[in-house]
């Protein structure tokens, strides 16, 4: 999933700050980052510091505190626990005055041998493969549609939403995304998708 995009990147690092390009800039606000970009550099810093051989991301929560001025920002990490299965790690992500703009907390698990006996699962997405609905350098990155796989034009109605979504940028330049900051990257997604009454997002 680790892959090189083409187009330019949303961040630049320079030293220990991340300075946004143009195409950072929130949906709702042009002088604003986009919230999602938050969520994405904290997973970043969070698997280049505390991720290791053995264990893997079981939960990643990201809490956006407030809107992030178009502005350089800062990640931070804290290890805060370290046991034999578990590891929990925080990441803040700050804007030049200091003040925190996200936060993400990690849990990673050690890869272990599954009990015996069934387990319930959640099964395969049914959903035809992203490669066959987008196209691969195309304009087109997010497509919605519901459980019977009919395009969603609209935010509103009762019916299941689902879809597919693809980054063709790098977050921070230099760098592919990797499986996890993808994950980040789209799941801020799930909030409109799924909150979005009959007027729309309000």
């Amino acid at each position: 999933m680790a892959q090189t995009e083409d187009e330019a990147p949303y961040f630049i690092r320079s030293g220990d700050t991340f300075v946004p390009e143009s195409h950072a800039r929130g949906w709702w606000a042009p002088d604003t980052v986009h919230g999602r970009l938050l969520g994405g550099l904290a997973a970043r810093a969070l698997e280049r510091e505390h991720a290791e051989e053995g264990l893997h991301f079981a939960r990643l929560t990201v809490d956006l505190f407030r809107t992030a001025p178009f502005a350089p920002v800062g990640v931070t990490t804290e290890r805060v626990r370290d046991g034999r299965r578990i590891r929990v790690a925080d990441a803040v992500v700050r804007g030049g005055d200091g003040r925190p703009l996200a936060r993400a907390s990690a849990v990673l698990l050690r890869t272990g041998t599954p009990p015996p006996g069934h387990i319930p699962a959640t099964g395969p997405w049914d959903a035809p493969p992203a490669q066959d609905m987008l196209a691969p350098h195309g304009r087109t990155q997010f497509l919605r549609f519901d459980e019977e796989l009919r395009p969603v034009r609209e935010w509103s109605g009762d019916q299941r939403r689902r879809s597919w979504m693809r980054d063709a940028r790098p977050l921070v330049g230099g760098e592919a995304l990797s499986p996890l900051v993808r994950a980040a990257l789209a799941a801020d997604t799930a909030s409109p998708l799924a909150h979005a009454g009959d007027d729309g997002l309000r």
